[in-house]
């Protein structure tokens, strides 16, 4: 065993002096443009886009991702408010079993 390490030096393996340093390459530098121009808000709150994705009942999987305008978000939610009161006041109306 000692005999093939020596080998092996004298054969100039484990020599490195003609070996270079690894060089580690630089990030690339981020590439600005020359005019940078800035979004427009809304002239509007009520006309603002807003992105929501809704999980429906009884799942852990999001279901799909639904844009719409704030003015549209409001409509909806107070729609649904409507929808749910009308559905629990016609529950009360009935006065008894249907006979």
């Amino acid at each position: 065993m000692f005999a093939l390490v020596i080998g092996i030096l004298a054969a100039g393996v484990g020599d490195t002096s003609g070996v270079q340093p690894a060089t580690v390459p630089s990030p690339p530098t981020a590439v600005r443009p020359a005019v940078v121009v800035a979004a427009r808000p809304p002239a509007n709150a009520d006309d603002q886009i807003i992105c929501r994705r809704e999980t429906p009942v009884g799942s852990r999987v999001p279901g799909p991702k639904t844009c719409a305008t704030r003015a549209e978000w409001r409509t909806y939610t107070q729609d649904s408010k409507d929808m749910i009161s009308d559905i629990q006041n016609r529950a009360l109306r009935i006065s008894g079993p249907p006979q």
